[in-house]
């Protein structure tokens, strides 16, 4: 089941990373963060709980890939932008997210000067583990 949202693009997001200067993310709504974690809560009887990621509910869109068209570097900062989630959580050992649909995460990239598509396929991160 896909569910339609809205975030806020931001360019070099002040981060836990020792360099953040060519990221790229979307802020998501944070109810959708608390939402899931809570469902996990729930569904381990209230026994394990997901922490926030640090950049918040986010969707990467550029993951420290230098532009080649650097002129364009920041032209959406703080659009407004729709997107498709998918409401099935995936997870691997450390992080919890659900998948994304957006065309305009690719024409970003495109105009970027970058392969249209990510190493790590678009999605929402909404927890990580404890």
């Amino acid at each position: 089941m896909q569910f339609k949202s809205t975030g806020k693009i931001k360019y070099s997001p002040k981060t836990h990373k020792i360099d953040d200067k060519w990221w790229v993310v979307l802020d998501c709504q944070v109810d959708i963060g608390k939402y899931y974690r809570n469902l996990y809560e729930l569904s381990t009887f209230k026994t394990e709980k997901l922490k926030v990621p640090s950049w918040k509910e986010h969707i990467t869109i550029v993951r420290n890939e230098k532009p080649v068209n650097e002129e364009v570097w920041r032209v959406y900062n703080d659009r407004i932008i729709e997107f498709e989630y998918n409401t099935i959580p995936r997870w691997n050992d450390q992080y919890y997210w659900l998948d994304v649909e957006c065309d305009f995460f690719y024409q970003l990239r495109i105009e970027l000067g970058l392969p249209k598509e990510p190493e790590i396929p678009f999605h929402l991160t909404f927890g990580t583990k404890l």
